[in-house]
């Protein structure tokens, strides 16, 4: 199967936004398992060890754009099989996802404005999904605060 790449947006708010999206449809997906440690990887079984309502897919918040994109769950997928804009996309969600906004900036080649923060604090996915997700849309909102 080909690769499909995902149609992201330019401004970050918008990135963050649809990855948000993303990973919501990929929780409610009994097929794939979120692993913020992985981009978007085919779970391995033991023959016969895998049961009917298993996951067979392991992707990160990034990963979840890329399953949604239409990606076949059987493929290993990473970021630099893309080309560089949607590649640096995928890079600056992982960033952003861990706070890291001047990072992130810097992968979509974009200045950080002078006054806002390098770095914010994001609760990590495992330690409350309801909060990250909140926070990480609060990030957004920042993001759309400075017409990014």
């Amino acid at each position: 199967m080909a690769l499909k790449k995902p149609k992201l947006p330019n401004k970050p708010s918008a990135i963050i936004r649809m990855a948000l999206t993303d990973l919501s449809a990929v929780e409610k997906d009994k097929r794939y398992d979120i692993n913020m440690c992985t981009w978007h990887s085919p779970l391995e079984y033991d023959e016969g060890e895998q049961r009917k309502n298993d996951p067979s897919c392991e992707v990160c918040m990034a990963g979840a754009v890329i399953a949604n994109a239409g990606n076949d769950m059987n493929m290993s997928i990473l970021p630099d099989m893309f080309d560089d804009a949607t590649e640096n996309k995928l890079l600056a969600i992982d960033c952003f996802r861990e706070g890291d906004i001047s990072r992130g900036l810097d992968y979509l080649k974009i200045d950080k404005p002078r006054f806002m923060a390098e770095w914010v604090e994001i609760t990590g996915y495992y330690g409350n999904k309801t909060k990250f997700k909140k926070q990480m849309s609060e990030l957004a909102d920042v993001f759309e605060e400075y017409g990014l």
